[in-house]
């Protein structure tokens, strides 16, 4: 659990390199899912050999809507920083976000993630799945802007063969695309049989609940 900082040390802004960035780097099932989506040529030839840098990420701040680049990789940075604290001896750098899926569940902000980071001992680029969710402090004064606290469920590696993994839980939907593991009591939220759970939305915002529990308000 941690306070965010919302503008200095590891949540700094920072520059996502782009898919052409990384395509030496990637491995050949990654390439084959690129392809499948449509965000990469089926023929070697068709493929740029340069991509023109892309702007830096913005610095996140609370003012940041739910979804945009600057708060999916404020997640990502807690996830990997969680992921690291765990595996001293095979630490991890974030690479690009993936995909990413979020909604309210009993009070908090909860967010589902893909994302690709590399192994500062092999280099080589890994996907991973990661579940955070945020809590509002205490905070009785109003007008004070107090950091959110940040929770880790897990972070873990998805390993080929790919197809292996589902593509949505109760929570996420399926055309994000973002692998689940394959033992589905390595998270919390959307776990299980999707009939165990309850979604809905409320002006624009998207709430879960499980079967038997209420939402935090109704019609």
């Amino acid at each position: 659990m941690s306070l965010v900082d919302w503008s200095t040390g590891k949540y700094a802004p920072w520059t996502s390199p782009t898919v052409l960035d990384l395509l030496p780097d990637l491995s050949d099932e990654e390439k084959r899912r690129l392809r499948l989506q449509g965000r990469l040529p089926e023929r070697e030839e068709d493929i740029p050999r340069f991509a023109p840098p892309g702007p830096p990420h913005p610095v996140p701040c609370a003012g940041v809507t739910p979804g945009t680049d600057a708060a999916i990789i404020l997640s990502v940075r807690h996830a990997l920083h969680h992921y690291n604290a765990r595996h001293p001896a095979g630490e991890f750098e974030a690479v690009k976000l993936l995909a990413e899926d979020g909604l309210h569940f009993r009070d908090e902000v909860w967010s589902h993630a893909n994302f690709w980071a590399r192994s500062r001992s092999s280099k080589k680029i890994k996907r991973f799945f990661a579940e955070v969710h945020y809590k509002a402090p205490p905070c009785p004064d109003p007008s004070s802007q107090a950091p959110f606290i940040a929770t880790v469920e897990t972070c873990t590696i998805i390993e080929e063969p790919l197809t292996l993994y589902r593509k949505s839980c109760a929570f996420c939907r399926g055309y994000l695309d973002i692998l689940h593991p394959m033992d589905d009591s390595e998270f919390v939220c959307g776990r299980g049989n999707e009939e165990d759970w309850n979604v809905q939305e409320w002006f624009g915002m998207r709430f879960i609940c499980r079967k038997g529990e209420t939402f935090p308000f109704s019609y």
